[in-house]
Parts: structure tokens; sequence; C-alpha cells
């Protein structure tokens, strides 16, 4: 009997234990559930801080690019942002600027092809370029059948200009410069007149006749003897003396002669550009703009131009006297590049130019090339 109840009191023992526990899980489990989700929600991601207050309850509609990983991005699509009321406001702001969203996805590190190398400040460059001159003439009244001349006889002919530039990028905007080799090239073919004059030798020949009169005194001695008195008598004698005379005479002979007058006219300068541009980017692409202006020293020229004395004749370009040492050109340009790797672009890009000064000095008219070039590169980016 003894057993018996102590078995029913350890039965009710372990049956209030069970009850209570029962009891004591349902409650503290809730409770600890609480604790649980607000201490996530706490931890909120960090660029819920760059938006406005106003904005935090739209932050589930960018989960997808949450899933970048890229925090920062968050600052630069909405720094220009200004307070959005409702999502449509938002939605309505990012379909009128879509260069945010795609410069998100260019910038994530989701992209193998954009990183920190893309965005490198300094960078070298080097290019060849081939190039198409053409020297034009500023109309002149006085000078005007020379200058005809002068066009007629002038075409152009290809060139070439190779040499590194160094560039500075801040953003989207660069600054460039470096130096150039630059072969200008024209071909001169002008239907000359050549004079040839030859001296004739030949003496012409003459008699010159004098005539010498002497007078003569006789005395006569048959009256002499006869009378003794002295008696003169006159005689004149007449001489006729012809002299032979020669006279050198020097008669020119000239010879008219017409040939193709040919020559290749070559100005090489020595070039510093100072270029600025602004750079779009699409994908592993940038289409860019510029514009700058470009110095060039004179190293060397060869060549003929129309005589500024004759105009059916030509004479040699003198480089130190007729040709300007400093030639200022304009530039305009449209650069294509794509990115092989992160260090290195590959580039291709068209470009105008046109003489500021003349690229005579001493000659009486003014004339300028226009240049059109296509240009190949490789950018290394440090």
């Amino acid at each position: 009997m003894k057993v018996n109840q102590t078995n029913d009191f350890y039965n009710s023992i372990f049956y209030l234990k069970q009850t209570w526990g029962k009891l004591i899980m349902r409650l503290i489990f809730p409770f600890l559930l609480l604790i649980l989700v607000a201490f996530l929600s706490s931890n909120k991601p960090v660029y819920n801080s760059n938006f406005p207050p106003e904005t935090k309850d739209t932050i589930f509609v960018y989960d997808t690019i949450y899933l970048h990983d890229t925090t920062y991005i968050y600052d630069t699509v909405f720094e220009d942002v200004n307070d959005f009321d409702t999502l449509k406001q938002l939605k309505t702001y990012l379909k009128s600027n879509p260069e945010f969203l795609q410069d998100l996805f260019l910038e994530s590190n989701s992209n193998p092809f954009y990183n920190k190398k893309f965005n490198s400040v300094f960078s070298i460059e080097y290019n060849f370029s081939a190039i198409y001159s053409n020297q034009i003439f500023t109309d002149d009244n006085i000078y005007s059948e020379y200058i005809e001349k002068n066009k007629n006889a002038l075409s152009p002919l290809p060139g070439f200009s190779s040499g590194f530039n160094f560039n500075y990028y801040n953003k989207n905007k660069f600054i460039s410069s470096g130096l150039n080799f630059t072969v200008l090239k024209n071909s001169f073919n002008n239907l000359s007149t050549e004079y040839y004059v030859e001296f004739v030798d030949y003496y012409q020949h003459f008699q010159n006749e004098t005539i010498r009169i002497d007078t003569i005194l006789f005395i006569n001695i048959d009256t002499l003897l006869a009378t003794g008195d002295t008696v003169y008598q006159i005689y004149q004698d007449t001489n006729h003396i012809f002299t032979l005379d020669s006279t050198l005479i020097k008669i020119p002979d000239t010879t008219e002669t017409k040939f193709q007058d040919k020559a290749v006219n070559k100005f090489i300068y020595l070039e510093i550009p100072l270029i600025i541009g602004k750079t779009y980017k699409y994908q592993n692409f940038t289409l860019s703009p510029e514009i700058g202006i470009i110095t060039g020293m004179l190293l060397n020229t060869s060549g003929k131009l129309i005589s500024i004395n004759d105009i059916n004749t030509s004479e040699p370009i003198k480089p130190k006297s007729d040709v300007a040492f400093i030639n200022l050109s304009a530039h305009f340009g449209l650069k294509t590049e794509y990115y092989i790797s992160p260090k290195i672009n590959f580039s291709v890009k068209s470009y105008y130019r046109f003489n500021i000064n003349s690229i005579f000095s001493n000659y009486p008219i003014i004339s300028k090339n226009n240049i059109f070039g296509l240009q190949l590169g490789l950018r290394y980016k440090f």
C-alpha cells in the first residue's frame, strides 16, 4: 500500500512537470521569436542610410540591385535624386534618367570588364595616323594668276603621323598631350618653260681709208745756176692708206623648252597636341568627341612652287626663308575605344584639322593645309 502511494506521488509530479513544461515552452518560444525578429530588423543594410527618410518605405523595390552587393553605387545613382513621396515618382525619375541604371550595371562587380582599372586617372597612348592633306590658297587680286597656277599644279598625297600621347581622365572628361612626328605631302606637276640662252660670237670686218697729203719743197737748180736766184718749187704728194679692222660681236640666242616639272612637296613637323574631350560609355565601348589645338615646329621641307618672279617657271622651296617655323592648327575628332583588357584599350579615331596661320612666311600669298586623318591607337592605363 505504501509502495502504491509513493508511485502515485511520483506520477503526479511527473505529470505536473510535463504540463508546466509545455506551458512554459508555449509562452517563452514566441517571446524569443519576437526578440530575434527585433534583432534582425535592427540590422538594416548599410545602403538604407543613403536614402532620404521619405523613401525608406520603397527600399524593397531594389532588392535585385542589393544582390549585386554594390552599396556605393546607390550613392552614385541617387546622389541627385530628391525626395520621392511615392513609388510612382521614383519610377518616373528612373525612366527619364536611364543612364543611372546603365552606370549601375556597368560599375557593378558582376561586370568582369569594369573595375578600378577602367577608372585609371593616367594613361599613355601610342597612335599611328594615315593623313590626307590638301593645300589651299587664299584669293588675292594681285597674285591671282600665280595662285591659280599653284592650284592647278598641286594635288594631295597621303602622309602619316605617329607618336605618343599622355592622358589624364577625370570621370568622363579627359585632357591629352604628347609628341607626334608628322609628314604632310603634296604632288607638284606643272608644265614649265625653261629658257636656254646662248651667245653667238662673230667678227665684223670693215676697211678704213685714210688720205694723207704731204707737201715737199724743191730748189730749182737750173735757175740757181743760171741766175743765182733760189727758186723753191712746191710739190704735193697724196697717199691713200687703207686699214682693215674687225669687231667681235656677241649675239644672244634664246631657246625655249617646255617640260613637265614634277616634284613631291614634303613638310615635316614635330607636333605638340593639346586636346580635351568627353567620354560616353556603353558596355565595353566608349565614344569620345574631342577638340584641341596642335602646335607644329618645322623640321624640314622640300619640293617646288610656281616662281613668284616668272609664272611660267618653278623654283625650289627654301626651308629657312619661305616656310614658317611655327604651324598652328585646330583639331576636331571623334574617337571610339574598346576595352581589350582592364589595362589596355584599342581605339579608332577620325579627325579633321585646318591651319590657323599660313605655312609660308616670306611669300606674299597665304596658303594653308586642310588635313583629314584616320588614327589607330593602343592606350595603357597605369
